[in-house]
């Protein structure tokens, strides 16, 4: 079996599973790589690699600083570069989530 066609199977058994729960994604495309003629330890490592790094991650989540996390860091500075602003802090918190993409 040729790597392309081996990718397109793969990409095939889990668009058809999308709704199966993950272990019955690996019975399955496990399956199909033993009856390729793949040892079965190696089939089962493919199909971790395969289910790991072709399904959706789920998106880390904003989170921004509290009011008194600001403070301490303002007051953990040394004098000469210290802020009292919360305002200050808002803007760096804005000028990031719009760098990434919005999400806050």
């Amino acid at each position: 079996m040729k790597l392309d066609e081996f990718k397109k199977m793969i990409k095939q058994i889990l668009e058809q599973s999308a709704d199966e729960s993950v272990a019955l994604q690996m019975d399955v495309i496990v399956g199909n790589l033993v009856r390729e003629g793949i040892n079965k330890h190696r089939a089962r490592e493919l199909a971790e690699h395969f289910i790991k790094y072709t399904r959706p991650q789920p998106a880390a989540q904003w989170v921004g600083l509290t009011d008194e996390e600001i403070r301490g860091i303002g007051n953990a500075l040394p004098a000469e570069h210290q802020f009292h602003s919360k305002a200050f802090a808002r803007a760096i918190e804005a000028k990031l989530r719009e760098k990434n993409g919005g999400k806050a």
